[in-house]
């Protein structure tokens, strides 16, 4: 997924900036991670660009000393370690305030997550760093909600989407279609599965198309088609930059998003609706939030009755026509473009910093660390810089076994 130079930064651009950038440090687990990516990388890149920011991206075991006296701002994405509970009061107490980045309802885990045992024992942690953070950011209305329970100012961050570089999909009478089942869990199908293996069946005839059916499962969701016994095609979990193109190449693609009906996943995020919308994939969704809220059924996408007569409607319509792809594909791709474009969330974060700042002016000025230690901080990152690319390689290779 490409960034447009243009659109992107035009609402930006034209708004009033400091005589410097302000300095923002952001850790997380794994920066090159989807939702790094989505959440925090890729809008902030658009305030680097037009020089609102500077910006160090950092994981978690890899912060440095003279990051403390860099950063002007901390951003915590999913925190959950009592080590980086200590370092955010640390950092308040110099003045330098600390937003908490929420982009799921992590405090109350959906049973299909890989990490629900470890969010669970985290919990005590989590929600000290929730109550203890300067601000919240979150991703949905639904989650802001949930979220200003701890205590902390909340703003709202809607996800936002770059505009696609590659060719977008197409769509035609001929060719086989390609159903998309993508997650970076193991969500379950129920209603789904079972219209799925309907579809897919040799007899009686599937439907009233002809078009030969290519099931794709991604990611963790190809063993899940596995458990249901539907033949499939296997993708791995790909990179950001890697997912969209690979799909759009597919021929007739279609996104299938099945959803629960569990608090953590109505808290959800609508983003991978508008991916497939910016690559001109059209979507067959769980008729649920946050999807019921965004997809105009019929206009910009399809929502499903999670039934399996639901689910297989929507299968039957999508499969058996070129046009109604087409055209959902098209103006899925016009609302996402006019309403969910990365520029609009790179406005909601740079509101975001503003009050985060403002607040923290008022509550409690700076207190910059005097030069001896600024100095010997910055002796020792040199000295360290040796361990720490040798551990960072170490990890990358485990990463690569997992």
């Amino acid at each position: 997924m490409g960034v447009n130079n243009g659109p992107d930064k035009a609402p930006i651009a034209a708004t009033p900036r400091p005589a410097a950038p302000r300095h923002l440090l952001v850790l997380t687990h794994d920066p090159r991670s989807s939702v790094a990516q989505i959440r925090l990388l890729r809008p902030l890149q658009v305030l680097v660009d037009v020089g609102a920011v500077a910006l160090r991206v950092r994981g978690f075991h890899q912060l440095r000393r003279s990051d403390t006296h860099w950063a002007d701002i901390v951003v915590l994405q999913r925190a959950t370690h009592a080590r980086q509970l200590a370092e955010m009061r640390q950092w308040q107490a110099a003045g330098i305030p600390v937003i908490y980045e929420i982009d799921d309802l992590i405090t109350e885990p959906a049973d299909h997550l890989a990490q629900h045992d470890a969010l669970r024992g985290a919990l005590p942690v989590l929600r000290a760093l929730l109550a203890g953070a300067s601000r919240i950011t979150a991703s949905t209305a639904p989650l802001v909600d949930e979220m200003r329970a701890f205590g902390p100012p909340v703003s709202w961050v809607p996800n936002g989407v770059a505009a696609f570089s590659g060719p977008l999909a197409q769509h035609d009478a001929q060719g086989p279609i390609s159903l998309i089942v993508a997650s970076s869990d193991r969500q379950q199908l129920h209603a789904l599965g079972d219209a799925l293996a309907l579809l897919l069946a040799p007899a009686p005839p599937r439907a009233a198309h002809a078009n030969a059916i290519d099931l794709w499962g991604v990611g963790p969701m190809a063993a899940v088609l596995g458990t249901h016994g539907l033949a499939h095609r296997v993708l791995p979990v790909l990179s950001p930059d890697q997912f969209l193109p690979t799909l759009a190449r597919l021929p007739n693609p279609v996104g299938v998003i099945p959803l629960d009906d569990s608090r953590f996943s109505g808290c959800k995020s609508a983003v991978k609706f508008l991916d497939y919308a910016s690559a001109g994939i059209p979507s067959l969704c769980a008729d649920r939030p946050p999807y019921r809220g965004l997809v105009q059924h019929g206009l910009t996408g399809w929502l499903c009755a999670d039934q399996a007569a639901g689910w297989r409607q929507g299968l039957d319509a999508l499969c058996g026509s070129a046009a109604l792809r087409t055209r959902l594909a098209r103006a899925a791709r016009d609302d996402t473009v006019a309403h969910h474009s990365l520029a609009q969330m790179a406005q909601a974060w740079q509101q975001a910093l503003d009050d985060t700042l403002r607040d923290a002016a008022a509550a409690r000025p700076r207190q910059g660390a005097p030069f001896a230690r600024r100095a010997a901080d910055a002796l020792i990152d040199t000295i360290q810089a040796p361990v720490h690319l040798l551990r960072e390689r170490n990890r990358q290779r485990l990463r690569r076994r997992q």
